[in-house]
This record gives structure tokens, C-alpha cells and sequence, in this order.
């Protein structure tokens, strides 16, 4: 990392690396990583300095590593807490439980937290030009959710690998638009907003991703699995 340490005043590195962090996940997450520059984050936290990020961070890149590094520890006990709790239980083959496991740290985050981590996340992976990038480096800071993934792979003996990978595929999307969407309305203080309390809201999402999750096959996946053309209901 490149950058005089005179270039920030005295007794407020830390406080102003978090003021920019969270700016910048904030901004990130309105416009996606492409839609913001350094300039534009250091306005909008009241950082006249332009060269605070570079103190800070290094770069954009490093700007982006440091949010996850500054939230997935936290993500990361949480998680590895309700699985070792599902163990203890013996629920480690609970489709529910699993699903729980994987949605709550990231609601928590979401729900009680400053920032907009969640809706940056949903920037991250499904748009940009940097989105291949950090689609590759994600799991080496989310050690949890690869076991997570794995043991909810194992609860589900009765579909095939290609269904299974499909339904993660959709649980994921499922899951990032309905915690983005409610972070957004949480974050503007629009009063015409109805949400759901927050558990009931929790539950309700839970409940849809275990159904989408463990529903059966039809007899027309099952044709589609084997290669024969999807059937139109008539």
C-alpha cells in the first residue's frame, strides 16, 4: 500500500477508514462497484482528502476486500455457532436448519447493522464488471459456508446432483433479492414502505426456501433430467 501516513490527521485513522468503508459499501450497493469512484466516496463521507482511500486501502480492489473483512468474521461465528448448535441437536441433516444457518447471519447483518452490506453483496455477485473477480476470491473469506453448503447437499439424497446445484443456484438469487430488497426499505425510512415485522418476515423466508428446496421432482423434471424435451401443460 502506497501513501504518506501525514496524509491523514492524527487520532482519526480509525474512524475515518470506517466512515469510508461503510460509504463506499453503501454506494456500492445503490450503484455497483463500476457505477462509483474513489472521488465520489470520499465526497459523500466528507473526506476532503483525496488520498485517504489510498491510505487506507490501497485501491478500489483493496477497498472491497477490506468490506469483507470487515464483516464476515462476524458472519462467520454466528454461522459456525448455529452449526455447532444443529449438532449438538443432532439436526445436522435438517434441510431447515441448514437453510437457517446459511440466511440468519446475513439477516442479522442486514437487519441490525449501519451499512448496506447485503445489498453491496447483491452488486457484487450479480453485476459488474468486477463480479467474476470476486466471485473467485468470496469463499476464501467465507469458510463457513462451504461446509454449510455441503452438509444441505447431504440432507437432499433424494435429488440428483444437477437438480440440487440448480435449487442452490436459485435459493442464492432468492435469497440476496428478498434481503436486499427489505435492507433498501430499511435504509430509505420510506414511511409508505410496509414491511413485514422481522421475523415473521425471516420465517416466512425460510419457509419458502426449505419447500423450493426439498419440493420432489415432477415426472416432467424427471423426463427433462433423463433428456427428453419439456412436455407444455395442455
Amino acid at each position: 500500500m502506497s501513501g504518506s501516513r501525514s496524509a491523514v490527521p492524527l487520532g482519526a485513522t480509525a474512524s475515518t477508514r470506517e466512515s469510508l468503508l461503510l460509504t463506499a459499501e453503501s454506494l456500492f450497493a445503490a450503484h455497483g462497484l463500476d457505477g462509483v469512484s474513489l472521488k465520489q466516496i470520499c465526497d459523500v463521507a466528507g473526506q476532503g482528502n483525496r488520498s485517504a482511500i489510498q491510505y487506507h486501502f490501497g485501491s478500489k480492489q483493496g477497498l472491497v476486500d477490506a468490506i469483507f473483512e470487515y464483516r464476515l468474521p462476524a458472519i462467520n461465528r454466528r454461522r459456525a455457532a448455529m452449526l455447532a448448535d444443529l449438532e449438538a441437536h443432532d439436526r445436522l441433516g435438517d434441510a431447515r436448519g441448514l437453510i437457517e444457518a446459511v440466511v440468519v447471519p446475513l439477516a442479522e447483518e442486514s437487519e441490525y447493522g449501519a451499512g448496506r452490506y447485503v445489498g453491496f453483496l447483491h452488486q457484487l455477485t450479480f453485476g459488474g464488471s468486477m463480479t467474476s473477480q470476486y466471485r473467485r476470491i468470496l469463499p476464501a473469506f467465507t469458510e463457513t459456508t462451504g461446509r454449510t453448503l455441503a452438509l444441505l447437499a447431504s440432507a437432499l439424497p433424494d435429488l440428483p446432483r444437477p437438480i440440487r446445484a440448480h435449487r442452490q443456484t436459485l435459493a442464492q438469487s432468492q435469497i440476496s433479492i428478498a434481503l436486499a430488497l427489505r435492507e433498501n426499505a430499511l435504509r430509505s425510512g420510506d414511511p409508505e414502505r410496509k414491511l413485514l415485522p422481522y421475523h415473521l418476515f425471516l420465517s416466512d423466508l425460510l419457509d419458502t426456501l426449505t419447500h423450493a428446496a426439498t419440493a420432489p421432482m415432477s415426472e416432467s423434471t424427471r423426463l427433462a433430467l433423463a433428456g427428453h424435451p419439456a412436455t407444455p401443460a395442455t
